[in-house]
């Protein structure tokens, strides 16, 4: 039994569930500089316009589920609407930028700039900036949003990170836990793992994909054990000896 350590319990509870494990969208950076700069600025107002629609509606469909997950949208509209965050892009495009890099060093820049500051409620707004800029790109590539809110089975949710945007939408009932490697007490996948109680431990390094998985209630410390890949219904388990 492999044993794999160094997670941090944000939400307690017991949940069982198929394994889906999540893969992190990777957009394609285009470097190749371009001459036609009207088509480059073309696609990426219509990605934006693309960003907002989602945005709006996944404001409007959450305020009648839970008020407070509106917010978290409402504040992405509102980075998605950042005028020097756009007036940077623009400037990128216009000369002669790949619209996919100009989003990236455009986002990029105000990440790093938000990185300097030791605060966790700024910490919190790098991940929205992140969720954001992932949505504009997602969008220029024409790729499909991840949907986690009409799910056909009982889940336990593996990945490497959870955007706020994934989390705020997805389907309470069928979610049983949150296994990622990435994460933190404050971070929007705790928030609302706990407002769900939803058990979730955040931290666990390479994770694996077994088909199955368990975490025990209330007891929970962080200690991950992968079943053998050789068995026909491998599972995490998280388990400790309170």
């Amino acid at each position: 039994m492999e044993k794999i350590t160094g997670g941090k319990i944000v939400s307690k509870g017991y949940g069982i569930g198929k394994i889906l494990t999540l893969m992190p969208f990777n957009p394609t950076i285009i470097d190749t500089k371009t001459s036609d700069i009207s088509g480059m600025t073309k696609r990426f107002e219509e990605a934006v316009n693309l960003s907002q629609l989602e945005l709006v509606t996944l404001v409007e469909s959450m305020r009648k589920i839970d008020a407070s997950r509106s917010e978290i949208f409402e504040a992405h509209l509102e980075i998605l609407n950042d005028i020097a965050i756009n007036e940077m892009i623009h400037e990128h495009i216009n000369q002669g930028i790949h619209p996919s890099r100009a989003i990236l060093d455009s986002y990029t820049t105000f990440i790093d700039m938000l990185s300097l500051v030791d605060d966790d409620l700024i910490r919190e707004r790098i991940t929205d900036i992140k969720d954001v800029m992932h949505r504009l790109l997602r969008n220029l590539e024409g790729k499909k949003e991840i949907n986690l809110s009409n799910l056909d089975e009982d889940v336990i949710i593996v990945t490497k990170d959870l955007l706020p945007s994934e989390t705020a939408t997805m389907d309470k009932n069928r979610v049983k836990g949150i296994v990622a490697e990435l994460g933190s007490d404050t971070s929007h996948s705790a928030i609302i793992a706990r407002s769900y109680d939803i058990p979730a431990i955040l931290g666990i390094r390479d994770l694996s994909e077994p088909s199955s998985a368990t975490m025990d209630k209330n007891r929970v410390k962080g200690i991950v054990a992968e079943l053998g890949s050789d068995t026909s219904h491998s599972a995490i388990i998280a388990r400790s000896y309170d």
